[in-house]
């Protein structure tokens, strides 16, 4: 949970599929709590070998949402558990999502 003065990160869908060489959007939403104001940056983490990412936008302040496309060129098939993490200065929240590839 976010500190009074922080902020929360959630994604959805929380899981979904797609045919490698497609690509999976996730919809990230940043709430800020109290009186919190920071920039946000979202990295991710878990990422399979050969697939790229792109935030949209890749970082803000306050409340926002955020687009990440997660294209999966060349990704073998599998199931993967992906951590998207907000950080600002010291404090940090996450949201996990799941990301299967369909051969």
């Amino acid at each position: 949970t976010a500190a009074s003065n922080g902020f929360t990160v959630a994604a959805t869908p929380s899981s979904q599929s797609v045919c490698a060489g497609t690509n999976a959007v996730y919809d990230v939403t940043v709430t800020s709590t109290g009186t919190f104001n920071g920039t946000v940056a979202l990295p991710v983490t878990g990422l399979p070998a050969n697939a790229t990412c792109t935030f949209v936008p890749a970082s803000g302040s306050g409340n926002f949402n955020s687009a990440l496309t997660v294209t999966t060129i060349g990704v073998v098939a599998g199931t993967y558990p992906l951590t998207i993490t907000g950080t600002s200065g010291a404090q940090s929240q996450s949201a996990n999502v799941t990301l299967t590839v369909l051969a």
